[in-house]
């Protein structure tokens, strides 16, 4: 394989992963900002609720609390164990990380003989590319790691 063909793979190798990230970053903030805001309005009806006094409901408005109450304790579980937050921060920095490396490489290219192209350049830009990817990785296992060591902590 030619420089030329190593390059143009590495820069394909780049874009599809930019596209990666950048679907899962979107997807992560938008959970996270739907369990929040599902947190927040399920809490305001209940504190609305509870504040009705006029109305004569009986025990509907206070069971109707406790439902909400106990919904609020499901998404805080979820956003504890998957921390859609922490994730579309982290996959954002991975993202930026990836055009960062995508625009280096293209201004490596961009003009250069094929003869130019140093397999040792391309191997810099082909390590920085998985070093990114691993950090990515590893602040994924370590987030969840920590998940379920807390979980076990709680077990005990």
């Amino acid at each position: 394989m030619s420089s030329n063909e190593k390059a143009k793979f590495l820069q394909q190798e780049i874009q599809d992963m930019i596209l990666f990230f950048q679907k899962r970053k979107r997807r992560n903030k938008k959970k996270a900002f739907y369990i929040k805001l599902l947190t927040i309005i399920c809490s305001a009806l209940i504190s609305v609720l509870l504040g009705l006094k006029d109305i004569n409901a009986g025990n509907l408005l206070v069971n109707i609390s406790i439902g909400l109450g106990a919904f609020i304790t499901v998404l805080n579980f979820i956003e504890s164990f998957y921390n859609h937050k922490e994730l579309w921060i982290k996959e954002a920095k991975a993202h930026i990380e990836l055009l960062e490396l995508k625009t280096n490489i293209d201004f490596y290219i961009v003009g250069e003989d094929n003869s130019n192209i140093k397999l040792t350049d391309l191997e810099k830009f082909k390590d920085r590319f998985n070093e990114i990817i691993n950090t990515n990785a590893n602040n994924w296992a370590s987030m969840h790691h920590k998940t379920t060591n807390k979980e076990d902590s709680h077990e005990k």
